[in-house]
């Protein structure tokens, strides 16, 4: 079963140092096996459903991914909707 998640990322900037694109993040959500992920403005707030087991790897698998592609940490935190 899948639940609703919201992901929050510490250290995102609009413009300047440490921007992100909404839709790249989002990618990595979709890559990292998340399903419907939508994404707040250029906030870094993405809601997202998963399975329990996946939810719990969120965290670390887009820290990692942000690291990777853009060279900069973030430092990822997630909580369920409700």
């Amino acid at each position: 079963m899948r639940t609703v998640h919201v992901a929050f990322l510490c250290g995102i900037n609009v413009g300047g140092k440490h921007t992100l694109p909404m839709t790249a993040l989002a990618a990595l959500f979709t890559e990292s096996g998340c399903a419907d992920v939508r994404t707040w403005i250029q906030s870094g707030n993405v809601l997202f459903t998963a399975a329990t087991p996946l939810a719990r790897r969120v965290p670390a698998l887009i820290a990692a991914g942000i690291s990777k592609r853009f060279g900069f940490e973030a430092p990822v935190v997630t909580r369920t909707a409700p």
